[in-house]
């Protein structure tokens, strides 16, 4: 029977997940690839809250979803707190989220190795709307 810790990190884990649009599936590739092989059974055991992973695996499923350690293992802590992000990705981050929604789109599809291209019949949006929405979005994360 799994205990509250992993239960916590399933409950955790999987709204990080949803929030993301990442499959169990795409969390054992990603981990894979950083070189911490994990298939998707393993992530599956997460999610049922069977099992939690080992502390690398732990802190890069943190640091892939931007908040602590401590948030994805303590029962007790609740909300996610501030991660620390390098100068590098501050600037990253501030320019991706000053594009716009579909320029957002278009690195989103770029990142996921498809065509940075629009689909058939949409531009790419600079439209007033798209950089007021982007305004909004960085008042938002500053605070």
């Amino acid at each position: 029977m799994a205990n509250i810790v992993d239960m916590e990190f399933a409950m955790k884990l999987k709204m990080l997940c949803a929030r993301t649009d990442t499959t169990q599936r795409r969390l054992a590739e990603l981990l894979t690839q950083a070189g911490m092989e994990t298939s998707k059974s393993t992530v599956s055991l997460w999610f049922k809250g069977e099992y939690t992973p080992d502390l690398s695996r732990a802190q890069w499923i943190a640091r892939h979803f931007g908040v602590a350690v401590e948030y994805l293992a303590n029962p007790d802590v609740t909300e996610p707190s501030q991660v620390f992000m390098s100068a590098d990705e501050r600037e990253v981050l501030g320019t991706f989220r000053s594009l716009g929604l579909k320029k957002e789109a278009a690195v989103k599809r770029l990142m996921r190795g498809g065509s940075s291209l629009p689909p058939e019949g949409e531009g790419y949006g600079d439209e007033a709307e798209d950089d007021k929405s982007a305004k909004n979005r960085n008042k938002r994360a500053s605070k």
